[in-house]
């Protein structure tokens, strides 16, 4: 006759404690996931161009001196002239001029942007580079010519287990080592030109990504920042149209798409 198991209380209690410090650790773990994420990139503040209010001209006008009426009468004085002739009003700063070329210049980050599932919590991945170039062409208020190159092999997120994925088996950057950006179609950026410190336009080029291109239209926003002309922005991209693998491992399932997000300072040189 065979013996009937037992289980010992302190296997039991063993047992107890396992699954409490498991769950314990997991509920910490998915606490540590949530809201980790940096937000998405933003225009920064944008800086106008000074002018002065006709209210300001007027009350920063001096008054003349008048003088006695003998003083006047002098041929030797001085005549009185009317206000309006004594003093010029100031006149508004004009707007700084665009025209040319400028490149990508430092503070300028661009990346990745994707919602996964993480250890069954929902997360956003975001990975990063400021290894960027590129340039833009202004030219009678129009951008006339655009691109950015993005190094994609300097990418990195907050996990390097996800980055030795993104790189090899994702993005294989061995082969595809930049993303690119090529604008097509010029983009009328007058309001800037006249002196707004910030206009929103739509764009339209080739994104190339994988090894693969394709047309894209997106609105960006332009700001001036001092002498600093910032273009910020967020291209949708679904894996598929790309070639792009399937990010999704045992550990971290992501959709199907995801957003090529960057801030980008051009200076002119």
């Amino acid at each position: 006759m065979k013996r009937a198991f037992k289980v010992s209380p302190r296997l039991l209690g063993g047992i107890g404690v396992a699954l409490v410090v498991l769950v314990a650790g997991g509920f910490l773990a998915i606490k540590t996931i949530e809201g980790s994420s940096p937000p998405p990139l933003t225009a920064p503040v944008a800086t106008t161009s000074p002018t002065v209010s006709p209210a300001a001209a007027r009350t920063s006008s001096p008054t003349p001196t008048v003088l006695p009426a003998a003083a006047a009468s002098s041929p030797l004085s001085p005549r009185v002239l009317p206000a309006a002739a004594a003093v010029s009003s100031p006149s508004p700063t004009p707007p700084p001029s665009y025209d040319g070329t400028w490149h990508v210049g430092t503070g300028s980050v661009a990346g990745y942007r994707v919602r996964e599932t993480l250890f069954g919590a929902s997360n956003i991945a975001v990975g990063r580079t400021s290894t960027i170039t590129g340039s833009l062409t202004v030219a009678a208020g129009k951008l006339t010519a655009g691109s950015f190159s993005v190094d994609v092999a300097s990418v990195k997120s907050d996990r390097s287990a996800r980055d030795d994925s993104f790189k090899v088996r994702i993005m294989e950057v061995g082969t595809y080592p930049a993303a690119t950006f090529n604008l097509t179609q010029p983009v009328d950026v007058g309001r800037l030109v006249s002196g707004s410190g910030h206009q929103v336009v739509n764009v339209t080029g080739n994104l190339e990504l994988h090894g693969a291109t394709k047309p894209v239209t997106f609105p960006v926003s332009v700001t001036r920042v001092g002498t600093t002309v910032n273009v910020t922005g967020s291209i949708p991209v679904t894996f598929a149209d790309y070639g792009i693998a399937n990010p999704s491992n045992p550990i971290a399932q992501t959709e199907s798409s995801g957003t090529l997000e960057f801030s980008l300072n051009f200076v002119r040189r």
